[in-house]
């Protein structure tokens, strides 16, 4: 399951989310269909992480770009969307949430939004032509 949250925007309480997943499991059930109750979570990171990403880079990449511009704006998209993912997600039990109140998976997303930017800056720093003899 996800971490609860008290967003005002969220269109169902906790516990109007919890009866519709307790129905979904039971249909499931009837039916004769697998189902986890952690179905939904992972539904967030899919979305975004797989189809999301995909049109951005599907898109960006549709005119010649710089070497190593896409290929940043890969670990740029993946680092961002995996750190909002994360405040979906339950933290490790063990480590909870650290300094900031992230998780460990946003930490670790800092590395590749970081190495995402110095990436795209590298392919679109201008350059000066270097004579070849």
């Amino acid at each position: 399951m996800g971490r609860s949250n008290n967003f005002e925007y969220t269109p169902f309480s906790p516990v109007q989310l919890r009866s519709l997943m307790a129905a979904k499991v039971l249909v499931a059930r009837e039916q004769g269909w697998f189902c986890d109750e952690r179905e939904t979570a992972m539904e967030v990171p899919a979305t975004l992480e797989g189809l999301l990403l995909f049109v951005i880079l599907w898109w960006f990449s549709r005119k010649p770009r710089p070497t190593g511009a896409v290929s940043g704006l890969f670990l740029l998209g993946y680092g961002v969307l995996r750190f909002l993912v994360e405040f979906t997600r339950e933290p490790d039990g063990f480590l909870g949430l650290l300094a900031l109140g992230w998780s460990m998976g946003q930490w670790l997303s800092l590395p590749m939004i970081l190495g995402g930017i110095a990436m795209l800056v590298w392919a679109y720093w201008p350059r000066r032509a270097v004579a070849r003899y």
